[in-house]
């Protein structure tokens, strides 16, 4: 049984048209410039993009920002929850709140504010720390975390609460 979740996990499939409806909201823009209708996507940050704006994603590396399109490239579940837990508002809130909103797009995304939302929307501060260090501190970031798949839209302070759980937790799997 293990086996088969893993895979189906990791099974890729075309999107239907009720799963972009569902991960694209009406009206959605490119991210980056503002463009109607973006048929990109990041998939690290969970935001929409314009064809030439994910151009200049995907020479950031897939490292820094993974580049699907919506109607031409497969997808894992993981990628779809990850846009379903993302959004253009959500990440516009979190970038002005740590005042990196405005910056090129080079320096914007390979930031440590930028890791942080990456690994955030990933859900990877809980993995990333030995199961023997992990402590209240990462399991209130991972509550916060699994509480925004609601769709509610995150405040400033929410944001910030979380970014200082979060830095508060990494500090701790290091010592």
């Amino acid at each position: 049984l293990t086996k088969l979740a893993t895979a189906m996990a990791h099974a890729k499939c075309l999107l239907s048209k009720e799963t972009i409806a569902r991960i694209k909201p009406t009206g959605t823009t490119c991210f980056e410039c503002g463009a109607e209708n973006p048929d990109w996507a990041s998939v690290s940050y969970g935001c929409f993009l314009c064809i030439e704006c994910a151009g200049e994603h995907r020479s950031l590396g897939v490292h820094l920002s993974f580049v699907r399109s919506i109607t031409m490239d497969a997808w894992t579940e993981k990628q779809i929850g990850a846009m379903e837990r993302g959004g253009n508002d959500k990440l516009a809130t979190y970038f002005r709140s740590v005042g990196v909103e405005g910056l090129p797009v080079h320096r914007k995304y390979s930031g440590a504010e930028a890791e942080y939302y990456r690994q955030t929307l990933a859900g990877n501060f809980a993995a990333s720390a030995p199961a023997e260090r992990r402590g209240g501190g990462l399991k209130r970031a991972q509550a916060v975390l699994e509480s925004s798949a609601s769709r509610r839209q995150p405040t400033d302070e929410s944001l910030r609460a979380l970014k200082k759980r979060c830095i508060e937790a990494k500090a701790f799997a290091r010592s």
